[in-house]
């Protein structure tokens, strides 16, 4: 309980918050709520008790309310000191429409200021705090059997992708900033995506599982007191591809969360993303000897189940033991082939989304992906960086995703060094650009592919600006 009482006293002696860290003209006031485990208030230490608690939240459609505002919402919540946590809960939001388009509202940015802490009691998580009734950044606090409260908080901010487009190498810089952390704690550059939003499929799940394997296993702070300045985020470049129902799940649950999108070259994007299945195992050859489709190369999909049923898609009598392992690294001529095979392998003179790797050639259309995202976030809280871009710079990168999400500034040069490749990294992190990349691919099948994807190129330029696009994509639009 000490932590609540805490975190009370901190909003009483902080009423004003630091003005350069906002960026917004009316910034979200949230109050904890400190209940006991009845319910009922907390007194406060002179013993009288505590007066009813003013909540300001942004709802699941983007709008604001504020008690501490003249209008109707302080009726409507209509809160009183002995108000329990569930009153407040279902009074302040209940479950929303699937929303269609945003509406404009003042948008919360991260402030080193006192946030909603709710108290969670176990045996009453899932009735006195749904996803329904939470944002991006609020903070839980439960007591276990030991006598040392457990602080959790709902990330701030994702990485939502692209995948291979460096966001390992984002997350792990953002990982050092002393505000932040990021999911479980994690250091490695490489490690860590909760992928929570892309494998909850129904309301039920979102219900069942938000608690007991989002929030708690991937955000409890190191210690209680954190809550006070740290914010907690993750990345899963799954969710750049997100189909509307998930979509429409994350953002009933955090409708106030901030997205950091990567965008690298599409056609070196989906050549890395050939690559990493073919580190996978997934990439074979053909070698049955005799046989139309003789060292011809295929990607099998998902292991284990998905050699057999390559063998039944391809038909000519062809079976598991008839394909072997294509070693990594597969080279350009793979890739090639991939990208031009039919599913029943056929060879094709065009580049095929019909191909196996017709999924790797999809993930490059930002426009289309960042369109559906501007459905449910608005585009002033989605920071769009070039992948190359934050190579050639990633101290500047850095510095500029700590202005967009509002953070104190956090000097990033004086943690850095020139690794033997010429790119500045981390001092104690690994960095993927410590290695050497894959075989280039050749000149004419990358023309090639590159064209292939100009017209989705061409929609980014008002997204990114044609300058910016042809400086680092090296493209002419």
């Amino acid at each position: 309980m000490a932590f609540l009482a805490l975190v009370l006293s901190a909003h009483r002696a902080s009423q004003d918050p630091n003005p350069n860290l906002s960026n917004s003209a009316t910034p979200l006031r949230r109050v904890a709520l400190g209940l006991d485990d009845t319910g009922d208030l907390l007194p406060e230490a002179g013993g009288a008790v505590a007066p009813p608690p003013r909540v300001a939240f942004v709802d699941k459609q983007h709008h604001y309310h504020d008690p501490a505002l003249d209008g109707p919402w302080a009726a409507r919540l209509d809160i009183r000191p002995e108000t329990s946590l569930c009153a407040v809960s279902a009074a302040a939001m209940t479950e929303p429409q699937a929303p269609h388009r945003v509406g404009r509202a003042p948008t919360p940015t991260i402030h080193l200021r006192t946030r909603s802490v709710f108290e969670v009691l176990d045996g009453r998580a899932n009735t006195c705090a749904s996803p329904w009734r939470v944002d991006a950044g609020i903070c839980f606090v439960r007591y276990r059997a030991t006598p040392n409260e457990q602080v959790a908080c709902l990330p701030s901010f994702i990485i939502v992708g692209a995948m291979k487009a460096g966001t390992a190498e984002a997350q792990g810089w953002l990982g050092i900033h002393p505000n932040l952390y990021r999911w479980k704690g994690l250091v490695d550059s490489g490690a860590g995506e909760a992928k929570f939003f892309s494998t909850t499929h129904s309301k039920a799940q979102l219900e069942t599982r938000w608690q007991s394997d989002y929030l708690w296993p991937g955000f409890s702070l190191p210690q209680p007191s954190a809550a006070r300045d740290m914010y907690t985020f993750e990345k899963t470049p799954r969710y750049m591809v997100l189909d509307d129902p998930h979509l429409i799940r994350m953002h009933e649950m955090l409708p106030s969360l901030k997205l950091v999108a990567l965008l690298r070259h599409p056609s070196a994007r989906a050549y890395s993303h050939f690559q990493h299945r073919c580190r996978r195992g997934t990439v074979f050859r053909c070698q049955r000897p005799g046989h139309p489709l003789h060292n011809h190369v295929f990607d099998a999909g998902d292991l284990p189940q998905s050699l057999a049923a390559l063998a039944r898609r391809l038909g000519q009598s062809l079976s598991p033991r008839d394909f072997v392992r294509v070693p990594h690294p597969c080279t350009p001529a793979h890739f090639e082939e991939i990208v031009t095979t039919f599913p029943n392998g056929t060879r094709s003179n065009r580049i095929l989304y019909q191909a196996a790797e017709g999924g790797a050639l999809r993930r490059g259309h930002y426009a289309m992906q960042l369109r559906r995202l501007y459905q449910y976030y608005r585009s002033e809280d989605v920071l769009v960086l070039l992948t190359e871009e934050m190579f050639q710079d990633f101290v500047g990168a850095a510095h500029e995703m700590q202005r967009f999400m509002g953070l104190p500034f956090f000097n990033y040069t004086h943690h850095t060094h020139v690794n033997e490749r010429g790119f500045t990294v981390l001092n104690d992190l690994a960095s993927k650009t410590d290695k050497a990349g894959y075989e280039p691919l050749g000149d004419a099948f990358r023309a090639r592919l590159d064209n292939f994807f100009l017209p989705w190129s061409r929609q980014l330029i008002p997204i990114v600006g044609q300058a910016r696009l042809e400086r680092y994509w090296k493209i002419q639009l």
